[in-house]
């Protein structure tokens, strides 16, 4: 597994919210098979809330996985619904 680094905040030791909305906007476009996903993530205390539309419930569990992968990721909401066809 590759090791993710993540600036910590400068309020505690935690990961930065803004550092870790950009580490996990970075993690699709270094996977392929989430290359074209269009997702919107903003972090409050450590909690990502992934937003925007994917084609199936694979690109939604592939997300989920790559923001899951983030050190200092407390939980996670998503908000992806699936397209129909």
């Amino acid at each position: 597994m590759i090791s993710k680094e993540v600036e910590p905040s400068a309020e505690d030791i935690w990961a930065g919210d803004e550092a870790l909305a950009e580490a996990i906007r970075r993690e699709p476009r270094e996977d392929a098979s989430t290359s074209d996903l269009q997702i919107d993530v903003t972090v409050r205390h450590g909690v990502p809330y992934l937003r925007g539309r994917v084609s199936g419930l694979v690109d939604v569990e592939n997300a989920e996985a790559g923001a899951d992968r983030m050190p200092g990721v407390r939980d996670g909401v998503e908000e992806l619904p699936v397209q129909g066809p």
